[in-house]
């Protein structure tokens, strides 16, 4: 049993980070998987930039092999220390878009777990060629999240595995969805916002003037050392080299009977009010796409943070990174 995939579409779903601007980047495919669970499929992916004056730091990848499809996204978090090495660049940015490049290496890796622990284990030998970085000091290693999904028409199965804030979402025929991922970033990001929202209240002013408190940064630097693949396993998982970070991987598999579509995202691609933890919203967001593709979900989200100046919906930044892929049956 093989997939049936042509050149062309392996070039319409690849993008280079040198070469490609990514400020605001669209892919689509149709593949053909073969045998007993033949399926043809329809991939459209995207990614943003939430500020024309800073570099995506989201990325998504694709994986086309004789016997399977992997699609990834990857979100670049924000490092506490600035690597002189990486110039300009941010670790966030240099990690997402290294860790795209090398998932398409990783082509004959059939197990996603596997995958995740490769991408670990080979940026953490890439970053400490980089001037600045300390792999005694944790804080100076470029990061990211990431989750990754394989789709196996062999037994018709797609595995997953997972780990930080972005997320993947399975729609069955019958009209119901299931969240996949866990986001273990939530209690603290809900810390942060709490501070945010009580000094709003306090001092009377805006949720984003309240945001760029030295009491709010300041909780940010102590939230960031306290989450990061804490050795405790009570933190949250970020790929940086660390081996810490496998007491956080998330992985699963499932038969794809009945699934017609699969939505992949980084957390910057909800829009503010929505969750992905909300059927409806989940639903809203497959909508999207069906009805105006990926463009679409991100011209929703674009707009209900342009409605919302002031930030009642309490967030780090005005407008985030925002990465899509999605999977579709016909």
């Amino acid at each position: 049993m093989s997939i049936s995939l042509s050149t062309a579409n392996k070039a319409e779903l690849a993008y280079d980070s040198e070469s490609d601007v990514d400020q605001e980047l669209y892919r689509e495919a149709r593949i053909r998987t073969l045998g007993d669970f033949a399926t043809d499929w329809s991939v459209l992916a995207g990614t943003v930039a939430g500020s024309p004056d800073r570099l995506n730091e989201d990325a998504f990848a694709a994986n086309l092999s004789s016997d399977r499809l992997q699609v990834a996204v990857f979100d670049g978090t924000t490092s506490l220390v600035q690597v002189p090495g990486l110039g300009k660049m941010s670790g966030a940015r240099f990690a997402s878009h290294y860790l795209k490049d090398l998932f398409s290496d990783l082509v004959g890796v059939t197990k996603p777990s596997t995958i995740v622990t490769d991408l670990n284990k080979a940026l953490l030998e890439k970053s400490l060629t980089i001037k600045g970085v300390d792999a005694g000091d944790t804080n100076t290693l470029p990061a990211s999240t990431g989750t990754v999904v394989s789709i196996d028409p062999s037994d018709n199965s797609l595995s997953f595995a997972h780990i930080g804030d972005s997320f993947a979402v399975v729609y069955r025929e019958s009209g119901v969805s299931e969240l996949l991922t866990n986001n273990t970033n939530l209690p603290f990001d809900a810390r942060l916002y709490d501070l945010i929202n009580e000094i709003a209240a306090s001092e009377r002013i805006t949720h984003r003037e309240a945001q760029a408190d030295p009491r709010v940064k300041e909780l940010a630097y102590n939230l960031f050392i306290e989450k990061n693949n804490h050795p405790n396993g009570h933190g949250s998982g970020v790929i940086n080299g660390d081996p810490n970070m496998g007491i956080y991987i998330q992985s699963g598999q499932m038969s794809l009977d009945g699934v017609r579509a699969i939505l992949l995202g980084t957390d910057g691609l909800v829009p503010q009010g929505w969750s992905v933890k909300n059927s409806e919203d989940r639903r809203a967001m497959l909508d999207a796409v069906e009805s105006g593709g990926v463009k679409q979900v991100i011209a929703t989200k674009r707009l209900s943070e342009n409605q919302d100046p002031d930030w009642q919906h309490t967030r780090w930044k005005h407008s985030d990174d925002a990465t899509c892929i999605v999977l579709t049956t016909d």
